[in-house]
């Protein structure tokens, strides 16, 4: 697992969501300097079992979330880590699909997560919360990321 080092000065958020409708998990990252990125796991639809590292805005279809600080340095190392492990995955149900990069993402974040094999988002976005003791920004909308940070 990566470390993280909290004397740098530079904090930003990672999110883990849920979605509605389709269930779909994903993670978004706000860096301190104000940029953010959506990230999630999809099959490819061009590269037949192969899966995707997808950036795609999905604020529309965020259910569930909950939301972490971190240490912007950090948080680049643990998504450059994760995106690059997933690079090359075939996407496939209970092994290597949105939930599980959700929680490898979490996990290399420095979190707790339920046991695996895990198939709901929502279950996951809860067991994350719940797992580290209730801690983080847990709920629906309204979203924290749409409040300007001062």
């Amino acid at each position: 697992m990566i470390r993280q080092h909290h004397r740098e000065a530079k904090m930003g958020y990672v999110t883990f969501f849920s979605e509605k409708g389709i269930p779909h998990a994903g993670i978004l990252i706000e860096y301190n300097s104000g940029s953010s990125e959506w990230l999630g796991f999809f099959p490819n639809p061009y590269k037949g079992r192969s899966g995707a590292v997808m950036l795609d805005d999905r604020e529309s279809e965020v259910d569930w979330y909950v939301r972490y600080p971190g240490v912007d340095n950090f948080i680049s190392k643990v998504r450059n880590f994760v995106v690059a492990d997933y690079y090359s995955e075939i996407y496939q149900m209970l092994t290597s699909d949105c939930v599980t990069f959700a929680m490898d993402f979490a996990e290399q974040f420095g979190l707790a997560v339920p046991p695996r094999p895990h198939f709901f988002p929502s279950t996951l976005v809860y067991g994350i919360y719940r797992d580290n003791g209730h801690i983080g920004e847990y709920g629906q909308a309204p979203f924290p990321w749409k409040v300007k940070r001062k």
